[in-house]
């Protein structure tokens, strides 16, 4: 089964246009939504019409606040069954092109901002599951049930198969944030980025 993961808090109208690059090409779709621990805000839960646009769809929705992103992630893993492929998309995201078969572990896809000709390698994005797999320590890595290194941002764990994808890739569209929205995420992230970076990645 092919599964679409997504955290979100008060992400509209992003999440919508996120949902709708995929709800056509996913089996199943499950949304993470509540506060991150360090972000800006008071309210527990989405309060921008962000939950009333979820629940008018076919979605899954968890409900998680107050836990950074490693444990958010974790929560829609644990909703995985062996054998599942993830594909882990942000709500500020839109999924271009078509979604291939995965014949290996790990699909390598492409990442980059809407307008930005860049593009970033990234390996922790599109995978197939199986019983262990973890986010660990920093947001960006994944481990398996051994502790070792299954996939991080653009390598990938020793023990696994990876495939190139060119058939779709995800496009970032924080620029059509709000400015507040923006000013708190990026505080957020400064936060974010201090803590995870005293994190040491498993040898592998």
């Amino acid at each position: 089964m092919l599964v679409a993961c997504i955290i979100t808090y008060n992400d509209m109208p992003l999440v919508k246009d996120c949902i709708e690059s995929i709800q056509d090409k996913v089996d199943r779709i499950i949304v993470i939504d509540g506060k991150y621990r360090d972000f800006p805000g008071e309210e527990n839960y989405s309060t921008d019409g962000t939950l009333e646009y979820l629940n008018s769809l076919d979605v899954e929705i968890l409900f998680s606040y107050g836990l950074d992103e490693v444990e958010k992630r974790n929560c829609y893993l644990n909703e995985l069954k062996d054998g599942d492929i993830c594909l882990n998309i942000d709500s500020d995201e839109m999924l271009v092109g078509d979604i291939p078969e995965l014949t290996a572990d790990i699909g390598i896809i492409q990442i980059g901002e809407w307008g930005d000709r860049r593009r970033h390698r990234r390996s922790n994005r599109f995978f197939r599951y199986r019983e262990g797999l973890h986010y660990w320590g920093t947001h960006k890595m994944i481990l398996d049930s051994k502790g070792r290194l299954f996939a991080n941002l653009d390598r990938v764990g020793k023990d696994y198969t990876s495939q190139k994808i060119t058939e779709f890739e995800f496009l970032h569209n924080n620029h059509l944030r709000d400015h507040d929205r923006k000013k708190a995420k990026k505080k957020y992230y400064e936060i974010l980025v201090k803590r995870e970076a005293r994190v040491n990645e498993p040898a592998n």
